[in-house]
């Protein structure tokens, strides 16, 4: 087969989008080529954007160090090709100016690459600096820029490399030929009809659709605190239309069935103290079991109750804990001092209601006679009202700090769930079990069908009643917790008082809450029993990794799912301290129920008290958990807070925004307070705090809004004269906002040790007006959990130099939308930091306005760590940045998109190409059509990156201590038991892993050691703050020689 006659074009390197002034000869021989190819298309927007030598350059060189360097400009050198020279350095070698081309690679001499200078742009320094032109950048001048590629190699192997790239045109002039000319080549060769253009799946869900059907059903507004006193709801165990005389024939039965249980229970308990050697210590405990046993019902344990320790294992000293109790943790001595009078209430009736629960306590027993030389005062705070705001009952609290208890104590910290691990209970409707759904790619559902045909979830809530006191406190503590027991007159007499002691934990002392629950994780791991039982309700084989940029992901589901063996989502729950809230699959509410049943029995068994008064049947639409709602009852699930939780909280902003004094015609606060001379406005601390940790509930529930709540812990941490502006140990504040919203704190708790007011900063101004902006609803927002489909699902990444910007979005049908371009003069001088924010903020806003992310979730990588900053905590110096970031957070609101920025090494953004890009290079990563998903290893294990040495690592300083990597399945179960763990999660999973490691730790602290590797991606984003917590010595492991230089970032 001949060839046609050759066809030459000359190619200049600057036309093609280059930087120097090469000049090639291009000729193209081909067959059954009757026309000429049209190579006037040029690729990478060159004709449009012209480029220059600063854009092959790297800014993060200073000027050349070493001897003096003389410069003589307007000067030319006669050994070298130098006709675009602006001066000579040292006599003899040619100096570039940055601004313009470069020259002609191919003509120096390999001797000669090393001796090019250039004037280039630093960020050293606010001039051009004077130094030599790398191999490295020599590189990128020729188009093969990407430092990563050469990473691990020598000098001398550089060098070579360059010498070969330059016996050949550079980089673009042969990308852009032969893409154009394939891709004519390919239009005259190949049939018309399979020519096509992949176009991104429609979405024709509506943006309201979900919360419309919610609000048109309406919520019904619902307390989960009922009054110490309430009755059981009998309905519940009912039969339908029960007649009265089923009714009682059914409480005979019940009356029987308890004094049967007390006499068993007793046969047991003494049987088990004859076989145990009859230790007084034993038998005292079993005697006071026994007897409150005795005092019980059916329903309620009316003299309290203490836990069945024998029926607990003797491992990890769980049983002696259930008898004695925990010892506290002491910096030093308590104080002594019965003079601490209690806090006396508003009026004499809410006294009598205090005097009547510490009555409670001593009638069961959980106060006792003793000598205590310290005496803790209480106060009351508020526990349930009525529709008109009266109080129906009251919480009495031990103020344990106010006599000096506290502060001689420790605690060590704990984890409790978050609103995202209820979210992760529940799960669309689907016809077939989630293991097989997932299996089968996700495809579509059917809801036109019947919907009792449909899987759903079922939701149940179990409450455990006088939860701390169902903990006893050690003996060695209790002469610390002096109780004043008063007796009542009525007749204006004096009232006789009494000192009592605790012998249960009680709600006030620092040590309470840890141990108590501690105790209840516990209670809960023996109630679920084994995993892998196939009859045990909460069983579960199998854990299903439903990770970001994962072939498989489908952001409709869970990222973490446990998997029972018929296929179906696993029966889970999650316990907030006494609020136990699970989920369970069915068509019906049977599975629910069962799990629910098996709880609160093995809960009663152990001597752990179920509130049957606050118990209901499993349901679609349970009632608020933590001031939390997840609804079921549409195809989709939905999550709400309460009206009295969201009105509270849109008036603490209203109450910060008075007090500021700002007219409600600025549009503009900050520049309206900047116009005011010696503007500064104090706030009242208390409430301030009181409000923070309100929208630290709310922002769990509305994660949009959690970045803007910064300026309130900045502002109240900058007292402190050993932190600046920005605050510092920010997190802590957190926690103890959260804490005083979680237990209804007193004015005199939210005050602590801070001032009395507390001075408002510009940030402080800018995160209360974004968040009014923000959450301006007048009702509580319903909004769903995750995107509806699989599709919905997009990853963006973008970038940007001195010169130019890149973005690109890949859609599920792996299309890229993608563009690139030059700055104007203007942006150049402008921080990097701002460049790079303007390239993705305008790209994102651009998008969500044009519909094209309706109802998706977004992944957005970036190496700039101000923007994901900003995103994620909403920092910014920079007012323009932030006024856009809230215009986003407004968008994704209305258009419902789920967006997740993340940061990533500089290096990983070279991989994916779109680094070069924003140079006009389109020789890498996904310009070479690789999917941007393998360049966002958000879900691979550190043990699953090819070419490490981990395992060496680890058996090199853990010795007989190393064992395999824990799998996701075994993180529920086995990474609990004690022993010696290594959890090595993915990035998407490692907040899962950790939750995990923080019930571990909780459960057995001295028998369970973690070893934790991760690679550090997604960090700041979803678990630093969680591992840093957990961790007690951390550091980051940088590539080299156990860690592959291709993780890019560090493994911490």
């Amino acid at each position: 087969m001949g060839y046609t006659h050759p066809i030459q074009y000359v190619c200049w390197h600057n036309v093609f989008g280059g930087v120097t002034n090469s000049g090639w000869r291009i000729r193209i021989f081909a067959t059954r080529l009757d026309e000429p190819l049209d190579l006037s298309l040029n690729r990478m927007t060159a004709s449009l954007y012209p480029r220059y030598l600063q854009t092959a350059l790297d800014d993060t060189i200073g000027p050349a160090m070493g001897s003096y360097h003389r410069l003589e400009e307007n000067t030319r050198s006669n050994k070298m090709h130098d006709e675009l020279a602006i001066g000579v350095v040292n006599g003899t070698r040619p100096l570039y100016e940055s601004s313009g081309l470069g020259p002609d690679l191919a003509v120096v001499t390999s001797e000669e690459l090393d001796e090019l200078w250039v004037l280039a742009a630093s960020v050293f320094s606010k001039k051009k600096v004077l130094r030599r032109i790398s191999r490295l950048e020599l590189l990128a001048m020729w188009d093969y820029a990407g430092k990563i590629w050469y990473k691990g190699m020598s000098k001398s192997d550089v060098k070579h490399l360059l010498i070969y790239r330059l016996m050949s045109p550079p980089a673009k002039i042969l990308t852009a030929i032969c893409f154009t000319a394939f891709q004519q080549l390919l239009q005259r060769i190949l049939p018309a009809t399979i020519m096509y253009t992949i176009t991104a799946a429609k979405d024709d869900t509506s943006a309201d659709q979900m919360a419309g059907l919610m609000e048109l059903k309406g919520i019904q507004r619902a307390k989960a605190a009922l009054a110490d006193d309430a009755g059981v709801e009998l309905s519940y165990w009912a039969l339908p239309n029960e007649t009265p005389e089923q009714t009682k024939a059914r409480h005979l039965l019940r009356v029987f069935a308890h004094l049967w249980w007390v006499y068993n229970l007793a046969r047991e308990a003494y049987a088990w103290l004859k076989a145990n050697g009859n230790l007084p210590r034993d038998k005292e405990a079993i005697d006071d079991c026994i007897r409150r046993a005795a005092g019980s019902d059916y329903w309620d344990w009316h003299r309290g109750s203490r836990l069945f320790f024998w029926r607990f294992p003797t491992e990890c000293g769980w049983q002696a804990d259930a008898r004695d109790g925990v010892e506290f943790w002491h910096l030093c001595d308590p104080p002594k001092g019965l003079h601490f009078q209690n806090i006396p209430p508003s009026c004499r009736e809410a006294e009598l209601q205090l005097r009547a629960k510490v009555f409670q306590l001593k009638f069961r027993w959980y106060l006792e006679e003793g000598t205590p030389d310290l005496v803790t005062p209480r106060f009351s705070v508020e526990k349930v009202a009525d529709e008109q705001g009266k109080v129906l009952d009251i919480r009495c609290v031990w103020d344990a700090k106010r006599n000096g208890l506290n502060d001689t104590l420790w605690a060590p910290s704990f984890s409790l769930p978050t609103t995202r691990s209820a979210e992760d209970l529940v799960v669309k409707w689907l016809l077939i079990p989630v293991g097989d759904y997932l299996r089968q790619g996700s495809p579509p559902q059917d809801y036109s069908q019947d919907q009792d045909l449909m899987i759903k979830d079922f939701q149940y809530d179990l409450d455990v009643a006088q939860q701390f006191n169902n903990y006893q406190m050690h003996k060695k503590e209790r002469h610390s917790h002096g109780v004043r027991y008063i007796s009542t007159r009525n007749d204006g007499s004096m009232e006789p008082q009494t000192f009592l002691q605790c012998s249960v934990l009680n709600f006030g002392c620092v040590c309470s809450p840890y141990i108590a629950t501690q105790g209840q994780e516990r209670i809960m791991e023996l109630c679920e029993g084994d995993p892998s039982d196939p009859l045990n309700p909460f069983q579960y084989h199998e854990c299903w990794l439903n990770l970001p940029a994962s072939r498989n992901y489908d952001p409709s589901m869970p990222r973490v799912i446990l998997l029972r063996t018929d296929g179906e989502k696993a029966t889970r729950r999650v316990t907030f301290v006494d609020d136990i809230h699970g989920s369970s699959r069915g068509r019906d509410a049977g599975p629910a129920r069962e799990a629910s049943r098996v709880l609160a029995g093995g809960m009663n068994y152990l001597g752990n008290q179920d509130a049957a008064r606050k118990r209901g049947p499993p349901t679609l639409i349970p009632r608020p958990w933590n001031g939390f709602m997840t609804h079921t009852d549409t195809p989709y699930p939905v999550k709400g807070t309460t009206a009295k939780k969201w009105n509270r909280g849109r008036a603490g902003l209203d109450w910060v925004w008075q007090q500021l004094e700002i007219p409600g015609s600025v549009t503009d606060p900050i520049e309206y307070i900047k116009s005011l001379q010696n503007w500064e406005v104090r706030i009242d601390t208390a409430e301030l705090r009181r409000v923070a940790g309100l929208w630290i509930h709310l922002t769990e529930t509305y994660k949009e809004g959690r970045c803007f709540l910064k300026g309130f812990f900045n502002a109240l941490e900058a007292f402190r004269i050993d932190r600046d502006l920005d605050g510092w140990r920010l997190q802590v504040s957190m926690d103890e906002c959260q804490k005083l919203e979680d237990s209804d704190a007193s004015r005199h708790e939210a005050l602590a040790e801070y001032p009395a007011l507390t001075r408002v900063t510009y940030q402080l101004v800018l995160h209360v007006s974004a968040l009014r902006k923000l959450f301006d609803s007048p009702t509580p927002r319903v909004v769903p959990i995750r995107p509806t489909e699989k599709h919905k699902l997009r990853y963006a990444c973008g970038d940007a130099s001195a010169e130019g910007f890149a973005d690109a979005v890949q859609y599920p049908d792996l299309v890229i939308d993608e563009r690139d371009g030059l700055w104007l003069p203007e942006m150049a001088d402008k921080s990097s930091n701002l460049r790079e924010a303007l390239n993705i903020a305008n790209k994102l806003k651009s998008d969500i306005i044009a519909g094209r992310h309706d109802g998706c979730e977004v992944w957005q990588a970036t190496d700039n760590a101000v923007w994901s900053t900003v995103c994620n905590k909403g920092m910014s110096s920079v007012r323009h940045l932030f006024d856009l970031l809230v215009d986003i957070k407004v968008l994704c609101h209305q258009h419902q998109v789920f967006y997740n920025c993340f940061h990533i090494s500089g290096e990983r953004m070279i991989a994916t190409g779109i680094d070069g890009m924003s140079r006009g290079d389109k020789d890498s990563g996904i310009a070479l059509g690789y999917d941007l998903r393998d360049f966002l290893p958000l879900d691979v294990g550190a043990f699953d990156y090819p070419d490490n040495q981990l395992e060496d690592w680890c058996r090199g300083w853990m010795l007989e201590d190393y064992t395999q990597p824990k799998t996701p399945l075994e993180w529920f179960n086995e990474a609990h038991k004690p022993g010696v763990h290594i959890i090595a999660p993915p990035p998407a999973a490692a907040i899962y892993a950790l939750e995990e490691i923080a019930k571990g730790r909780h459960k057995r602290p001295q028998y369970v050691t973690y070893v934790i590797l991760i690679p550090r991606i997604l960090y700041q984003e979803e678990w630093r703050g969680k591992f840093q917590k957990e961790v007690d010595v951390w550091f980051p492991l940088l590539t080299g020689k156990f860690w592959p230089n291709s993780a890019y970032e560090p493994l911490m």
